[in-house]
């Protein structure tokens, strides 16, 4: 789930969203069984180390806030047109 939270930040700052939403879906999915505490905390930022010696990981260089981008790919309904388009639909389908 921490993975595909960077990713997602990664593609948008990258511009290149299309065909990623699919991260999304799986992260509410996932986000039914995850627990939201200090151990997720302490792995995302473990993550965030992990990918930071890989030049496209742009959301973990330092002066970037991971947060703040995930919010505003939220705000800018970023990934909504991807997310809506038929291809997107048949892979979330049961």
């Amino acid at each position: 789930m921490i993975d595909k939270m960077y990713a997602l930040a990664d593609y948008y700052l990258l511009n290149t969203t299309t065909e990623h939403s699919r991260h999304i879906y799986d992260i509410y999915k996932l986000s039914e069984i995850v627990t939201v505490d200090d151990t997720l905390k302490e792995l995302a930022l473990s993550v965030a180390e992990e990918r930071r010696p890989h030049k496209m990981c742009l959301s973990v260089q330092n002066g970037k806030n991971v947060t703040e981008i995930l919010r505003e790919v939220i705000d800018k309904k970023t990934y909504k047109e991807d997310y809506d388009s038929e291809q997107s639909i048949e892979y979330m389908r049961p």
